[in-house]
């Protein structure tokens, strides 16, 4: 029989087995004496090797030859050795490689993270199994991000192509935190895996901040960590309960200077804070189980509190294990249980039932074990005392029909063993703990009780039992009641002295409540008249106060009526201002008829004197007498203060009004003096009105009535009105004469320097009070500027038109002009001329402008000029790109274009933020260049791909010398082909060429990036042209690729390339950035899953389906059968090929992780021709933009 047959039969046998008991071997526990051949494999089903190491290629080898293969170990050479010896002693035993461990922790993500060393660890694996006769391979790797988890299961994938399901196990070691088990997709690990070892343990050590339960499996905290949580995350991810094995650990964990769980604790004994099981308990401590957690400890001796697994606990783990329909149970390890015949292993294979509740199943006899809150001592259930872990006398393996598969320890002696009682007393005393827990399941208590068929005879003496136990309690109850109810100092005797007590409490308070309504009633008929004699002092006071006022009132009323008809104003304004002060006090007696009279009396007096005063100003200017009533003048306004803002601003008005009067008849809009031309007479006369007013009339107003500015704001109001006609009748003539763009800018400067001196004449008088000529009173800050050219602006679009037309006018002319002036060299900052002349004019438009107007008509000029940028754009600079026909402009040409597209780009941003700094702010939003800055970016981008398309060009040889390669007919694979040298020579020129003229970092790394991203398209269609290709050719076609990209990597360099003159020819160049080469590895990897799909033989079949899935990826059927044409398979064969496909497409394994259509292959596969290559690397804009973008970080 071949050995893998023989390999399945021995699978197809332990099959049968009910459930997996599993040991790990170390192999460093050879130098301690332990050897393979003194465990018990009459209980044992499959042993883990541990542990193989990786090499740096990901290649799998033995970590220790001595130990494994070398050293004499049970009659043969090595622990591998002794264990493939007793393989064919017990056929039912499966021996796998466990690789992995601590040695492993940092090389192990790298292996998987690669496909050329997953494929290595694959391909070492099948290799080490098939030489030593293995049944499997186990890994124990970490997975500590969610990266490190997907990077396992391509591992697992790639192990499985090799490791086929029907003839090896597959199976790895996770920890129960969900920590690390998040970050593995646990549904899709199971297509994988056999097994998930579950390591159960290891929950609290010298690791952590407190002492704890190192193998607890349930916790007592919701956020801790134990064995049944993490089989219960494993489960709801989707991961087969059956493949689960639940991990024992056969070591204590120890905390010294502690009192227990959940405290803290200083130091650790044994080795490495552990001690091995057959250590345990230590000396001078006494053993113990924690029923709630299942976790036995022993406290005292030298190890203080230790945690550990021993018989009790394990034949618990094991019932929760049947509970749970889990696969079955490992051990770490093996050597480290006790040696004699009581072991703590191997309790997963006892016969007797357990109950549905694992933590009540610890015993194997037909009562109920105790409370599962109690730590309790296992002698105390008259339950023999077992010191092993691994096997106890009762258990034997159990196949899946029901017939013993191996014999436990009894049967190993030859003898038979029958299942311990509990007498009475020990079943009575646990029966009464179960009832008395919290968390009481009866149905679980009926299992325990009656779990054989023999166990159904004690139905009478359960019942009567528990009858006489809810007898009991019900006495006791009653006791309990009569004795708290009439005993003595009972309860009743407490409440009816309590009642006395706070009656006579309520009394009290209520004597207090009376004497003190009492007391109040007492003070206010004490103060009652204190009060009243306070209400008369306060009234007289009123009434003598309000008598004196009247009197002050009506003196200084009579007295204010004589010194108006005298004219005596200054005194007026004095006592007006005290009358008015008076007056108010008396708003509130307006009902007294005297008060009443004597409050009209003051309002006609006000009247009187308002109508007075206005007529004295009218008088003295109307005769010419101003400058000899200059004096009553001056007083009179005092009194209009005293008056009021409204008498005040009556006066002013008219003032002002008499004031303009002469430039009203004078200018009047239809009359020639009233024209545009005459716009300067206007403001010449104001000037000199103004300088009348202040040397004759200024010294008669209060300083702060701000009269001369009020004449200022009123000319500008009317005169604003004026040109408002005047400019509305020149834009309706119908004679043709239209209104002058020339004179409306002349108009409009000469008025807004006019604005400008009254601003400035004006500004340092704030706060200015402005008095309206019609009505209003409010005072209100105000602006000369736009006070009057505010009536130009709607006209300002004449000005913008006549700009629209000069810069059409400029495009043509720009289009035509050459690159370079004609006393000028090339230069590789050159910019063309034409970009130097717009911008000028562009800047003195702007300012003019801006001087003008920066409200709409900003707005329009900034949107005129946003539109010639594109025409500049689209018309002049993708003009110069497009001449040349095929082969496009030269290259200093094609530099210059770039240049100018990278010089506007920068300036249409400035200009756009110089812009929003003068237009006004509530348009500032609406002002945006940002497409024409876009616009210009792609002029540039442009320029760059016509670099580029120069340097493919010139590759067009290297191309048709590969494609004229016969790739069907190699049969060797050499440094590099032919064709790349060629390739790269083109290259290189090309690049030393073009790159030294490019200035900007970023274009320079845009051009290399876009380059090396058509390279790498164009290697790939070339590659669909060269079929068949077969596997040696895709071989050497991977390394030509890895030649191309190393190259490439260096392209950078040509920028600034070394002196010929530099002091240190020796001296190395600098390393190309990181990112440009993590960009051409990106670029160039686009070419490895097509070539490491070819590079796999069709035969097996299988291989190939896989390999395309696995590095292609797709479920389209026409892609995978261009790959089989690519590789030359016979039409006859390819239809078998495309049934396995669709199998294994369509499979569990297969149908998240799939997509429709490669994005590599289809569009290859449909266009076919080299054409493909160049549309779709130049239409990759926004990759190019990216890279520009990104470049200057790099």
């Amino acid at each position: 029989m071949s050995s893998s047959s023989s390999r399945k039969s021995r699978m197809k046998s332990v099959s049968n087995v009910m459930y997996t008991n599993a040991v790990y071997f170390p192999n460093y526990m050879i130098y301690k004496g332990d050897t393979p051949g003194q465990l018990n494999y009459g209980c044992i089903s499959l042993v883990y090797y541990a542990f193989a190491n990786i090499a740096a290629d990901g290649a799998i080898f033995l970590s220790d030859e001595w130990a494994d293969a070398g050293v004499p170990c049970d009659g043969v050479q090595g622990g591998l050795g002794s264990l493939m010896h007793l393989k064919q002693k017990h056929p039912h035993l499966q021996v796998v490689l466990s690789v992995g461990g601590g040695a492993t922790a940092e090389s192990f993500p790298i292996v998987a993270a690669s496909p050329v060393m997953r494929d290595n660890f694959a391909r070492s694996a099948l290799g080490l199994v098939e030489a030593s006769g293995l049944d499997g391979v186990d890994s124990a790797a970490p997975h500590a991000t969610r990266a490190q988890g997907a990077d396992f299961l391509a591992l697992l994938a790639a192990v499985r192509i090799h490791l086929t399901e029907d003839r090896y196990l597959l199976t790895a070691a996770l920890p129960a935190g969900k920590a690390v088990l998040q970050n593995v997709d646990l549904k899709r690990a199971a297509d994988y895996l056999d097994f998930v070892n579950l390591m159960a343990y290891d929950f609290f050590g010298p690791w952590t901040h407190k002492c704890g339960h190192q193998a607890q499996l349930y916790s007592t905290a919701k956020d801790e960590t134990s064995g049944s949580s993490g089989v219960q995350y494993l489960i709801s991810h989707g991961f087969p309960a059956k493949k689960i094995l639940l991990g024992i650990s056969l070591y204590g964990r120890s905390f010294l200077n502690t009192s227990g769980p959940g405290h803290k604790f200083k130091g650790s004994g044994g080795e490495d804070g552990a001690f091995e099981y057959r250590e345990l308990p230590r000396r001078g401590a006494k053993e113990q189980v924690d029923k709630r957690v299942v976790a036995a400890q022993c406290v005292g001796g030298d190890g203080g509190f230790v945690s550990y697994d021993n018989p009790d606990t394990v034949k618990v783990k094991a019932g929760f294990c049947r509970q749970k329909g889990l696969g079955g149970i490992f051990y770490w390890t093996a050597p480290a249980d006790a040696k004699d015949s009581f072991r703590v292993a191997y309790q997963l294979w006892s016969r007797t039932p357990v109950a549905a509740t694992a933590p009540q199943t610890l015993g194997a006899s037909t009562d109920p074990i105790g409370s599962a809150g109690a730590v309790w001592d296992t002698g105390q259930l008259g339950l023999p005392r077992q010191r092993g872990c691994y096997h106890s006398s009762h258990y034997s393996v159990r196949s899946m029909d029901g017939t013993a598969v191996v014999g436990s320890a009894a049967l190993d002696a030859g003898k038979s063993h029958s299942v311990p009682s509990v007498h009475k007393c020990g079943s009575r005393l646990k029966l009464t703990t179960v009832l008395e827990t919290a968390d009481y399941d009866p149905i679980n208590h009926l299992n325990a009780l009656f779990a054989q068929p023999s166990s159904v005879q004690a139905i009478a003496r359960v019942s009567d039992t528990l009858r006489t136990h809810n007898d009991g309690l019900s006495a006791s109850i009653t006791a309990l009641e009569t004795a708290q109810a009439y005993g003595p100092d009972s309860s009743l005797e407490r409440m009816q002295s309590a009642q006395a007590e706070l009656a006579s409490l309520f009394r009290r308070i209520e004597s207090v409540r009376s004497r003190a309504l009492q007391t109040e009633r007492d003070i206010t008929t004490m103060t009652a008249d204190i009060k009243r004699l306070d209400g008369t002092k306060r009234n007289l006071t009123l009434s003598m106060t309000a008598l004196k006022r009247l009197q002050m009132l009506t003196t200084a009323y009579e007295q204010l009526q004589g010194l108006a008809r005298t004219r005596q104003y200054r005194e007026c304004a004095g006592l007006l201002q005290a009358v008015l002060q008076l007056m108010r006090h008396f708003n509130s007696y307006r009902s007294i008829e005297q008060i009443a009279v004597l409050s009209r009396g003051v309002s006609e007096l006000q009247r009187e004197l308002l109508e007075q005063v206005c007529e004295d100003f009218e008088m003295a200017f109307a005769k010419g007498e101003v400058g000899l009533r200059r004096p009553v003048l001056v007083e009179a306004c005092l009194v209009m203060d005293a008056l009021g803002d409204t008498a005040r601003s009556r006066l002013v008005t008219w003032y002002v009004n008499t004031e303009l009067r002469e430039y009203r008849q004078v200018f009047r809009g239809n009359d020639e003096a009233g024209s545009l031309d005459n716009i300067g007479r206007r403001y010449a006369w104001f000037k000199r009105m103004l300088k009348t007013h202040e040397e004759e009339h200024a010294a008669i107003f209060p300083a702060h009535w701000r009269v001369n500015e009020m004449l200022a704001m009123a000319f500008c109001d009317g005169t604003r009105e004026d040109f408002k006609g005047i400019l509305e009748r020149s834009m309706r003539r119908t004679d043709g004469a239209k209104l002058d763009v020339n004179l409306l800018l002349s108009c409009l400067q000469e008025t807004m320097d006019f604005e400008h001196g009254l601003e400035k004449r004006f500004a340092s008088e704030l706060p200015r009070a402005s008095i309206d000529t019609l009505s209003s009173a409010d005072e209100r800050t105000q602006s000369f500027h736009g006070s009057i050219s505010v009536a130009f602006e709607p006209y300002l679009s004449l000005w913008v038109d006549a700009q629209d037309r000069q810069l059409a006018a400029l495009i043509p002319k720009y289009r035509n002009q050459s690159l370079i002036a004609e006393d000028e060299e090339f230069s590789p900052q050159a910019v063309i001329p034409s970009a130097i002349e717009l911008f000028h004019f562009y800047k003195t438009t702007l300012s003019q402008c801006a001087k003008l107007s920066t409200g709409d008509r900003l707005l329009d000029l900034a949107k005129t000029l946003a539109r010639y940028l594109d025409e500049y754009a689209n018309q002049v600079l993708d003009g110069f790109l497009k001449k040349g026909g095929h082969h496009g402009p030269s290259i200093q040409d094609t530099i210059i274009v770039l240049n100018t597209a990278d010089f506007w780009h920068i300036n249409t941003e400035q200009l756009e933020e110089n812009i929003k700094k003068r237009i006004d702010p509530e348009l500032a939003s609406k002002v945006d260049l940002s497409s024409q800055s876009d616009n210009f970016m792609r002029v540039a981008m442009s320029a760059v791909l016509s670099l580029v398309n120069k340097v493919k060009i010139d590759c067009e040889g290297a191309w048709r010398e590969m494609k004229n390669t016969n790739w069907s007919k190699m049969e060797s694979v050499s440094d590099h082909s032919s064709y790349v040298g060629e390739l790269l020579k083109h290259i290189n020129e090309k690049v030393a060429e073009i790159l030294p003229l490019v200035v900007k970092h970023q274009y320079a790394r845009a051009f290399c990036d876009n380059l090396v991203e058509q390279i790498a398209t164009a290697y790939i269609e070339t590659v669909v042209l060269c079929r068949p290709v077969s596997e040696v050719a895709a071989e050497q076609m991977l390394l030509d690729k890895y030649v191309l990209t190393k190259d490439f990597e260096k392209l950078l360099s040509h920028q600034n390339p070394p002196s010929s003159s530099s002091p240190d020819p020796n001296a190395k160049a600098p390393a190309p950035p990181a990112g440009f080469v993590k960009r051409v590895n990106q670029a160039m990897g686009r070419i490895d899953p097509l070539l490491k799909t070819l590079q796999v033989r069709p035969s097996p079949p299988e291989g190939l389906v896989q390999a395309y899935l696995i590095h292609v990826g797709d479920r389209s059927d026409t892609n995978f059968k261009k790959v089989l044409e690519l590789k030359g398979v016979r039409k006859a064969d390819q239809s078998h090929l495309m049934e396995l496909f669709a199998i294994h497409r369509d499979g569990a394994s297969g149908r998240d992780k799939l997509v429709q259509n490669s994005p590599l292959l289809t569009p290859l596969m449909a266009g076919g021709g080299a054409g493909g290559v160049a549309a779709g690397a130049l239409g990759g804009a926004g990759f190019v933009g990216a890279a520009a973008a990104g470049g200057a970080q790099a």
